[in-house]
């Protein structure tokens, strides 16, 4: 996801609007959604699925207040160990 991400010049580690769930007892940590902004016009965009994760469009999002051509991709599920 990070070289995906890094290719359409987003920063993995700045998402817009994050919800994570509490830790399991394996210590994962649920990421329901995960969603960032895409500074460029929608375009040729396709929807994909990496490893289990679906990359697409947000149906629903806070408001961004950027006047420039952009729109916001979502990340579901993404699923990430919890390390101290």
């Amino acid at each position: 996801m990070a070289e995906y991400l890094q290719k359409k010049g987003i920063d993995i580690e700045k998402p817009f609007e994050i919800r994570p769930l509490d830790p399991d007892a394996d210590s994962t940590i649920l990421y329901p959604a995960v969603q960032y902004i895409v500074m460029r016009k929608e375009g040729d965009f396709r929807e994909t699925d990496i490893s289990g994760v679906r990359i697409g469009i947000a149906d629903s999002h806070p408001m961004t207040d950027i006047s420039a051509d952009h729109y916001v991709i979502e990340l579901s599920p993404v699923k990430l160990k919890w390390s101290v």
